[in-house]
């Protein structure tokens, strides 16, 4: 393979950013599916709940190493986070402009807001019983 054909096939920026924001999302639904908060994963891979948060979203890049950690306190593959990610790297680098929205993200960022209402209502509810 020449060096000209490798650099052809580079995946582009927004593929890139594609891929973490959706490593991210397959991490807060493994995290959630298990009943786990942010700062529950945290505390099992070393980090804050903060960093937890900015994997989650795509904000910042998961090492190889974090992912591991990461992989073991959500009692899976470090492989689970990987699946199909090409597919899902090319139909976003195929329909997507600099300028769209990527849905999945609002849509993580709604249901994230929604979680923590339904939370707030409890203990608010709760505190009212008190």
């Amino acid at each position: 393979m020449t060096r000209q054909t490798i650099r052809s096939k580079a995946p582009s920026k927004a593929e890139i950013r594609a891929a973490d924001m959706e490593i991210g999302a397959r991490i807060r639904r493994r995290r959630r599916s298990l009943g786990l908060t942010q700062q529950d994963l945290a505390l099992a891979t070393g980090v804050s709940y903060q960093q937890i948060q900015k994997y989650e979203r795509g904000t910042n890049r998961v090492s190889a190493s974090r992912l591991f950690l990461i992989s073991k306190a959500l009692e899976t593959s470090p492989h689970s986070f990987f699946e199909n990610l090409g597919n899902k790297m090319r139909q976003f680098g195929e329909s997507r402009t600099g300028q769209q929205i990527d849905r999945s993200v609002i849509d993580d960022q709604v249901n994230e807001a929604l979680v923590n209402l339904v939370n707030a209502l409890k203990e608010s509810a709760a505190r009212s019983h008190e």
